[in-house]
């Protein structure tokens, strides 16, 4: 992946995660320490994150270190995630809304090993 391609994942990312915790470019800002022109700038790809700046997101999106930095070449990749275990980590679903995908994805399952 190209540098270019690194940032606009980035971006993506970051722009992604801003917008599940209701921020706005200036409240995700502020909170991290940085210039909204900043946040601008990397949600379009235009420029990178320093290692401190992508731990400084994280931490001002409550998301565990690495979280996007590990796009830019700073942590590991995260840990791959069953589906069940996306659905129950999902803080933008109520308790009912992880029920209803659970229980969809469970007869999903039952009519692909009737198929299989």
């Amino acid at each position: 992946m190209s540098r270019t391609e690194r940032w606009a994942a980035f971006g993506s990312s970051l722009r992604r995660e801003r917008k599940a915790k209701g921020l706005s470019q200036r409240a995700l800002a502020e909170a991290a320490g940085c210039t909204y022109g900043h946040i601008a700038h990397l949600e379009a790809g235009r420029r990178g994150a320093s290692e401190d700046i992508a731990y400084r997101l994280e931490a001002a999106l409550s998301l565990p270190k690495g979280r996007l930095g590990w796009v830019l070449g700073y942590a590991s990749p995260p840990a791959t995630r069953t589906v069940e275990q996306a659905i129950k980590a999902d803080p933008t679903l109520t308790s009912g809304q992880k029920r209803a995908f659970l229980a969809a994805l469970t007869e999903v399952r039952k009519i692909n090993e009737e198929d299989s």
